[in-house]
């Protein structure tokens, strides 16, 4: 289903006060992750993708594929959403859910791609340009345009350039500006490299033996023109990047007991700080800059607030943090709490399931962040959006704050 109608053209809220709408995912399907764009977001389905009005809560455009998984993954620019399962992907219009191209896996023109792996997560990376791929071994990348009349580009990065052995390319993640691969050689070094995606030309590189930062964990997130190296769990991390130059922003971010890193955000980082006063557990969730000075701060009781370091949301003007129910004792309500004050302003009662305990196997930090953290809650163009999180069955529900 496609649409002709344009989204509300709404700002990012700076701060919420009410639930204003409840979005439906289909039955037969479920909500894996929500994907902000300029207008509103696409909704990741399980099988699909759904456009998503984030001002009023109704669906634009949706693309679902029968008896399939999907992957789905936003161009940087956030004009074209790609849909893939095996063997072929969909680029689609992100405001109107045309289709524009269809990629299908041909043995003979990608001689490095097997059948079950033409998927966004494991064949390439998806740019403003087109899609990025690698051969079979990892030694050369190749730009496919989404557009047939123009011409790609075929490049071997320098990934053994230190060292010896097979290269191989673990992650590779994209700007408008900047395609960085994350790679190593055969008993050799961990390195970021930096190509521009127009040409394929490596404009920078970094090695771990001249740096010391890397670590046995190649999970890298992209945050507007950042690099956050993710060995906490999703957007944690003390190593941050600026792709664009190819410099270090920071490689030694503070995470200790009792002052947490939280987040890490466009202009520095989240993090919060426990201490006792009268017997009683306080903390302060600080905004800071990546010279470590504190920008904004709120201070809230240890008291019902579920999981301290987990489930937040920072707005300009507020910050969010799911809380549990006095009553129920369970985990529904977003207390609103004003930057520079104590305690929260407003507290939204949530209409979902929110079963983030019990509902999961193993509760550690990432297991709590993947159920209702960067992806589940997020804030769009007219709305923020809380997925549900339910003790049974698939989250199909989404809720719009504003």
């Amino acid at each position: 289903m496609t649409t002709d109608r344009q989204p509300s053209n709404l700002p990012v809220p700076s701060t919420v006060s009410e639930v204003s709408w409840i979005w439906e995912a289909p039955e037969d399907s479920r909500v894996e992750w929500v994907l902000p764009t300029s207008h509103g977001a696409v909704v990741h389905l399980g099988d699909g993708a759904i456009g998503l009005d984030t001002g009023s809560g109704e669906e634009l455009w949706r693309y679902r594929i029968d008896t399939s998984v999907a992957d789905v993954a936003l161009t940087p620019d956030g004009s074209r959403t790609v849909v893939s399962a095996y063997g072929w992907a969909a680029v689609l219009d992100t405001d109107t859910g045309e289709e524009e191209y269809v990629f299908r896996y041909n043995p003979e023109e990608n001689p490095g791609w097997r059948d079950d792996e033409l998927k966004i997560d494991t064949a390439g990376v998806v740019t403003d340009l087109g899609l990025v791929t690698t051969s079979g071994n990892g030694s050369s990348i190749s730009l496919t345009p989404w557009n047939e009349e123009e011409t790609g580009w075929t490049t071997e990065p320098s990934i053994c350039a230190t060292g010896s052995g097979e290269p191989k390319i673990h992650q590779g993640i994209a700007t408008s500006e900047r395609l960085t691969l994350i790679g190593s050689c055969t008993n050799s070094h961990h390195v970021l490299i930096g190509l521009d995606p127009k040409t394929g030309e490596e404009l920078w590189r970094l090695d771990s033996s001249e740096e010391g930062i890397y670590e046995e964990n190649y999970n890298y997130a992209v945050l507007d023109d950042m690099a956050v190296h993710q060995n906490i769990a999703p957007l944690r991390g003390t190593s941050v990047f600026d792709v664009n130059e190819g410099e270090i922003i920071s490689d030694d971010l503070p995470d200790e007991m009792h002052n947490r890193l939280l987040r890490i955000l466009p202009d520095g980082y989240l993090s919060v700080r426990t201490y006792e006063d009268d017997g009683e557990t306080f903390l302060d969730y600080e905004l800071r800059d990546f010279t470590d000075q504190v920008q904004k701060s709120i201070t809230a009781q240890d008291q019902n607030l579920g999981s301290p370091i987990n489930h937040f949301l920072s707005l300009d003007d507020s910050f969010l943090k799911l809380t549990l129910d006095e009553e129920t004792e369970e985990p529904r309500i977003i207390s609103v709490y004003d930057w520079g004050e104590t305690g929260p302003t407003t507290q939204i009662s949530l209409p979902v399931e929110m079963d983030i305990f019990s509902g999961l196997r193993n509760p550690g930090l990432v297991a709590l962040e993947l159920a209702v953290g960067p992806g589940r809650f997020e804030s769009a163009p007219g709305a923020v959006l809380v997925r549900e999180f339910p003790e049974k069955g698939y989250s199909q529900r989404i809720v719009g704050l504003s």
